[in-house]
Parts: structure tokens; C-alpha cells; sequence
């Protein structure tokens, strides 16, 4: 009776395996594999909760099929750093160098100084031999300009900077790659001005020197009667600044467009790569303004970039992060000051022949007439500072190649659920702009105009994220620049919101 038993029971299964389908164990390796596929590469990404570094937004990781963002950024800056990396008032950050000295921004100063001029008074018809260095010094010993030629001149600037950024990017070709954009309205405003005041004693020997030697009283008492303000208010005016020294604009600022790439290790996303180009914002011929309010990068053109961005997942307080971008500005067309190039050209024949025309001394800031030396060879620049040059030239001009690469951590779930922090420091270099050789004339110093033009600096960051809901999330921040070299010591705060749209 069990052997027919035992023998129904194989018949009836037999008959089940051929007519049902194939019964699979719940924990068959296929019934994973199949169930993984049911799921979105963006649902198995969100689930994994993914580090989330606070990178530029073109270069960032998006969670989401769709990311936005609104955020407002105010940014300030009272010093800055030289070429040489010392710490001083944002002035030597514009100027190169803080204070300077009056020979620095008026070329007469600096011919007085080198006795290669004389007034027209002292000459002697015909008497040529006459007209030497030893002469030039007598004729001009007296002058207030030689007096100041080496004074220095203290200057204060300062910038305030507010952004409302709009940013945007969505998935694209089967979440194959982001493409987004981010552009933003900002006002700048910018202060400067010569702080430099005389003593008393400094004052008096000031006033005491004369321009012309048939005055009876001193014309520096009449013409300039606030001293050396008004001489440096007279000597702007007659390069053609204002008097109004601060400036300020608001415009579109710099606008980035890009294509973002995530990088996945088995269906998770452990970074990116971008491209990108940079519009840049609309260029301020506002050249009467010893520094201008610039909305955007200072002389930027046209640009193209890319980025790459990795993290690693550790632990909720481990999460180690590393970001670069390189861009490369095309050459544009812009208005500014450039140094104009004062040479005289002296032969070394018995008679000796003067090649190059004479180029009119236009600040004299007096009554009577000066003018070179007959046979006075030299080649100076009308100024060394490039933003007090006497002309403002339309010139071909490219801003240096940028490289930045900022390297950080991220803490998750900190203090509470969905609260990140983003603690990162940031390295960013700039070459040395460069020239192009179309410019609107000839005989400007455009090597001078770009020299020392290179900026790196060292910015720490602290970043803090919320996501309040699955669809919207906080940011707040801080950036502080903390070292670098011929660059803003810029201190900015940032608040934003973002979601899904």
C-alpha cells in the first residue's frame, strides 16, 4: 500500500513540474537580479542616500531627475593680498601696491625727478649746451612736484558684493547626463579714496614751494588750497577721471551653461564630470572711476571648461570628498587704461639727433612752461599703476587660464536626520592675462598693462544642508578667504533654497 502511495505522489509531481511554470526559491540569485530592474536607477540612488558634496552647482551630484536652486550669496572684502602675498587694504589688491607714491601715477613727477626737464624760462636761445642734468635739477629744485614726487599716497577701497543666483538642471537623454544653467543678478559697490594727509610741518614746506620764481606768494596757497588733495584731484582731472571716486552697478553677472555626466559604481553615483561655458557679464565702460563696480570675472570673455568631482562613503561622519575644474577664457575686445609709452630717442653723433616725436606733457599743474631737455633721452611710462594711465585704449585682451581644486569632507545626519555639513578648502589659481596684438594704437606698455595680472588664493568653507521634505531642502553658508596672492580677502554668507521642479 505505501509503494502505490509513494508511486501516485511521483506521478502527480511529475505532472505538476511539466504543466505549471518553474517555481523559483525567494532567495534564488535571478529572483534578486530581476527584482533590482523594477526599481529606477534614481529610486536605488536615493535609497542608498548618496554623499552629496557641496561643489559648484554645474559640477555637483543630483539625486533627482530635476534639481533647483535659489540662493542669495553677500560677499565683503576690506583687504586684500599683494602680488607678494603681505596683507594690506583691499587697495593693494586693485593697485599692486598700497600706499604709492605720487612719481608712480604722473610721469612729470618722475622726469623732475630724473632732471630731464626744465622750464621754458631758464633757456638761453641757441644755448643748448646749457640744458644739463646739472641745470634741469637747479631749474626745477623748487618744484612742489619734485617735493612730492616720493610722498606716499595711502588709498581705502572696499567691496560689497550681492548676488540672487538661479540655478536649474534636469536629466537628460535616458539619465544618461544633466544639462543645466545658472545665472544671477548682482550688485556691486565700490569705495575708494586717497586718505593721505600732510602734517603741519609737511604742509607749510608745501605750500612754500614755488612753480614759478616771478610769483610773489606762493600759487599752491591760490590754486591748490587743500594741499596735496586738490594737487591729486587737479592731476585725476586732467587724466580724465571724476571726482566722484565710488562706483557701483547692477547687472547680470557671469552665466554657465553646462552638460553633467554621473559617475556610477554598480547602479551608485560616486561623482561627476562636467563641461561648461561661461557668458560673461556685460562689460562697464565706466573708465572716469579709478576702480570700477565689475559685476562679473574682471576682463573675461567668452570661456569653456571642465570638471571633475569624486566622493567616498565611509561612515555617516566619514565621507571624504575631491573637486577640480580648468577653464580657458577666449580673447575679447575691451576699454581700458593702459600705460602710454613717453620715449626719446638719443643718437651719439657730435650733433646729436633726437628720433621719436616728443609727446606733450599735459599736467604741468602750474603757469609756466615745461618742457624737456634739449637733448634728453629716456623712456618712461605715463604711469606705472595701470589703472592711473592717462588713456583709455580698446584693446584685444584674454584673462589667464583658471585651475581650482578643493578637497573636503561631509558629515551626514548631523545632530539630527537629513542635516549635512560640508567642511571643504579650496585652492583656486589664475595665470596671467594676456594681450593681443590688434590694439587701437601704438605705443602703449601692454606688457605693463597684464604684468603681475596672476591670482591664487586659499578659501575654507563651511556649508550646512537640510532636506525639510523630499521635494524641498535649505543651504546655509560661510566662505572665508583666508590666504593667497594679489586676491580679495573676501568674507561671504550664503542662504538658498532647493527642491524638485
Amino acid at each position: 500500500m505505501k509503494i502505490v502511495r509513494l508511486f501516485l505522489l511521483s506521478i502527480v509531481s511529475i505532472a505538476t513540474h511539466l504543466s505549471a511554470e518553474q517555481v523559483v526559491p525567494y532567495n534564488d540569485r535571478s529572483r534578486i537580479e530581476n527584482q533590482r530592474y523594477k526599481f529606477s536607477s534614481e529610486d536605488r540612488l536615493v535609497g542608498a542616500s548618496p554623499v552629496v558634496p557641496e561643489w559648484p552647482f554645474f559640477g555637483r551630484i543630483f539625486k533627482t531627475l530635476s534639481h533647483g536652486n535659489i540662493e542669495l550669496q553677500v560677499i565683503s572684502a576690506d583687504e586684500g593680498f599683494s602680488p607678494l602675498g603681505y596683507v594690506g587694504n583691499s587697495a593693494v589688491y586693485w593697485f599692486k601696491k598700497n600706499p604709492l607714491q605720487l612719481r608712480d601715477i604722473c610721469s612729470l613727477a618722475r622726469l623732475i625727478e630724473a632732471n630731464q626737464v626744465i622750464y621754458t624760462r631758464d633757456r638761453i636761445a641757441g644755448n643748448l649746451t646749457r640744458e644739463t642734468i646739472d641745470f634741469a635739477y637747479l631749474s626745477t629744485l623748487d618744484h612742489y612736484l619734485r617735493y612730492l614726487a616720493p610722498h606716499d599716497l595711502e588709498f581705502k577701497a572696499s567691496t560689497q558684493k550681492q548676488k540672487l543666483m538661479i540655478r536649474g538642471a534636469r536629466s537628460c537623454w535616458d539619465d544618461s547626463c544633466y544639462v543645466g544653467f545658472e545665472i544671477g543678478l548682482v550688485r556691486c559697490a565700490q569705495d575708494v579714496a586717497m586718505i593721505t594727509v600732510l602734517t603741519s610741518a609737511e604742509a607749510i614746506t608745501l605750500s612754500g614751494k614755488q612753480d614759478n620764481v616771478q610769483a610773489t606768494d606762493s600759487r599752491l596757497f591760490k590754486v591748490y588750497p587743500d594741499g596735496l588733495i586738490s594737487i591729486f584731484n587737479q592731476l585725476l582731472s586732467e587724466k580724465s577721471f571724476g571726482l566722484e571716486r565710488n562706483d557701483q552697478a547692477l547687472l547680470i553677472g557671469d552665466t554657465k551653461i553646462f552638460i553633467n555626466v554621473p559617475l556610477k559604481v554598480d547602479a551608485f553615483q560616486v561623482g561627476s564630470v562636467s563641461a561648461f561655458m561661461v557668458i560673461p557679464a556685460p562689460q562697464q565702460h565706466n573708465n572716469k572711476k579709478i576702480i570700477q563696480a565689475l559685476v562679473g570675472d574682471q576682463y573675461a570673455g567668452l570661456a569653456v571648461g571642465l570638471s571633475a568631482g569624486f566622493s567616498w562613503h565611509v561612515t555617516s561622519l566619514v565621507n571624504p570628498h575631491c573637486f577640480s575644474s580648468a577653464q580657458y577664457s577666449f580673447p575679447r575686445v575691451i576699454a581700458r587704461r593702459v600705460p602710454r609709452t613717453l620715449q626719446r630717442i638719443v643718437s651719439s653723433d657730435t650733433t646729436p639727433i633726437v628720433t621719436g616725436s616728443d609727446v606733450a606733457l599735459s599736467l604741468p599743474l602750474g603757469a609756466s612752461t615745461i618742457d624737456y631737455r634739449a637733448y634728453a633721452a629716456f623712456s618712461t611710462p605715463d604711469s606705472t599703476i595701470v589703472d592711473f594711465a592717462d588713456q583709455i585704449v580698446s584693446m584685444n585682451m584674454r584673462r589667464g587660464p583658471e585651475v581650482t581644486v578643493q578637497l573636503g569632507n561631509v558629515f551626514q545626519n548631523v545632530l539630527f536626520k537629513n542635516l549635512q555639513l560640508d567642511a571643504s578648502y579650496c585652492f583656486k589659481f589664475k595665470a596671467n592675462d594676456a594681450t593681443g596684438a590688434n590694439n587701437s594704437d601704438t605705443g602703449y606698455d601692454r606688457e605693463l598693462a597684464v604684468a603681475n595680472s596672476f591670482s591664487m588664493s586659499h578659501v575654507l568653507s563651511v556649508v550646512a544642508s537640510y532636506d525639510q521634505t523630499d521635494t524641498v531642502g535649505f543651504t546655509a553658508g560661510l566662505d572665508y578667504t583666508f590666504a593667497g596672492r594679489h586676491c580679495l580677502k573676501e568674507v561671504g554668507a550664503r542662504i538658498g533654497i532647493f527642491g524638485v521642479f
